[in-house]
């Protein structure tokens, strides 16, 4: 592993940013959304050519090849100077020890003071409607004073950050450079959805805290689009409150191939939970939600794990 440069920065860079995909996609959405508004340029990458070894293999015309490692970029922007570090893959072990190595050895070589990264913070009970919140955590005492002072956010008092947006505070702590985490809090039943509401939180509160500003014109529309979808999804899990005893329904005679369709349905709903609002309109339609609701609402248990 080593890092290759495509161009030399002549100058000294105060703040890095960094992020990996996560829950939600809220630190990587947020940081993305900065590189590519501050038009920052790739200047460098970690080469993991030599240690990555891939699970899969690529057919292309019958003909197989290996993967292209993962990417591992690090951009530059002048004026604000910042630098960005933007990874596609979540590393464990050694190899992922060794990734934080390499971007704190960068960090060093171009005078970084501080470092930023960002996550998730799922909350339960927690709808779309409801907005954002910044929770933040730092590995120095100092860090953290100062981001309560400038910012006023919450310091999250305990609890696990997961992943590579927590454990690059760590690997700065051992060379002395400030770091910081700022989490987004975002509905728990969603982390498998992108959330550009949680991303932008991250954003806003960047630029606060290191003075510049980016056009959130973008991210607003994906967080429209994101809205509905949301709101189809909870739609699904709205079950009846009323303390009245139900009318007693005789089940419809469910024909097979509606039962057939269900059963896809839920295979469908295993892997995207947007489907599930179309299966609970299923469901309902032939009275048959009582019968299914455990299956149903594992769908979503299983990934709050």
């Amino acid at each position: 592993m080593k890092l290759k440069y495509f161009e030399e920065l002549t100058y000294r860079v105060p703040v890095l940013l960094a992020a990996w995909p996560g829950m939600g996609q809220v630190a990587l959405g947020a940081v993305d959304y900065i590189r590519r508004k501050l038009n920052a340029k790739p200047f460098a990458e970690i080469d993991l050519s030599d240690e990555y070894l891939p699970n899969e293999v690529v057919v292309e015309e019958g003909l197989i090849k290996l993967p292209r490692p993962p990417a591992n970029v690090f951009y530059y922007k002048h004026n604000p100077d910042i630098l960005i570090f933007e990874s596609t893959v979540q590393f464990s072990g050694e190899l992922g020890a060794n990734v934080m190595f390499k971007i704190v050895e960068l960090s060093m070589r171009f005078g970084v003071k501080n470092i930023f990264t960002g996550a998730a913070f799922p909350k339960y009970g927690m709808t779309s409607d409801d907005p954002s919140e910044i929770y933040a955590v730092a590995n120095s005492k100092k860090m953290r004073d100062y981001i309560y002072r400038k910012l006023r956010v919450k310091i999250m008092e305990e609890g696990r950050i997961t992943g590579m947006n927590g454990l690059l505070l760590a690997y700065a702590m051992r060379e002395g450079i400030d770091a910081a985490c700022f989490l987004a809090s975002m509905p728990a039943y969603a982390i498998q959805f992108p959330n550009p509401k949680a991303s932008r939180a991250i954003v806003e509160v960047l630029c606060e805290l290191l003075g510049f500003s980016v056009d959130l014109e973008e991210i607003n529309y994906h967080i429209s689009i994101m809205a509905k979808e949301f709101a189809k999804i909870e739609e699904a899990f709205q079950l009846s409150e009323s303390q009245e005893e139900p009318t007693e329904k005789k089940p419809k005679e469910v024909p097979q191939s509606v039962l057939k369709r269900i059963e896809k349905l839920f295979e469908e709903s295993r892997h995207d939970k947007s489907k599930a609002y179309i299966l609970k309109r299923e469901l309902d339609r032939w009275n048959l939600f009582e019968k299914y609701e455990d299956r149903f609402l594992d769908l979503f248990k299983k990934e709050k794990h």
